[in-house]
């Protein structure tokens, strides 16, 4: 299997090459004054990555590659939240500050914490008020 083969001269680097996954580089963009037509490469980028390493993350899954497979649905899920960001900053066009979802790894993760909480508290709700 080829993806045996690969996993063998596993690089984080090699596997961002090897699935096509591209790096939207926040270091020289204003995100927080992009125009539209930037936003929706954007959340079109950010959706296509956090699908692709949702993918990656399942592939590695499949042959028992579990913590390197956790890793990249934990980066799927922080692509996800760009694309949120970037979505919201399209739709609503407000002041809000997005950059630090791009800049700052522990942003991500705590919002991500937040959302796990929120579904969480969310399904026990709806499961206690079933019928």
């Amino acid at each position: 299997m080829i993806l045996k083969h690969f996993l063998k001269r596993f690089s984080l680097k090699r596997l961002i090459h090897f699935f096509k996954i591209k790096k939207m580089t926040s270091k020289h963009l204003d995100i927080n004054n992009l125009p539209p037509d930037k936003l929706l490469n954007g959340i079109r980028l950010t959706i296509d990555n956090a699908s692709k390493l949702f993918h990656a993350a399942n592939a590695l899954k499949a042959v028992k590659y579990f913590g390197i497979a956790n890793s990249l649905y934990i980066l799927s899920c922080e692509e996800s939240i760009k694309a949120f960001a970037l979505y919201n900053k399209f739709i609503i066009d407000d002041d809000r500050d997005i950059s630090q979802y791009f800049k700052q790894h522990s942003k991500k993760l705590e919002l991500l914490k937040q959302g796990y909480h929120f579904i969480s508290s969310e399904t026990k709700a709806m499961k206690n008020h079933s019928i």
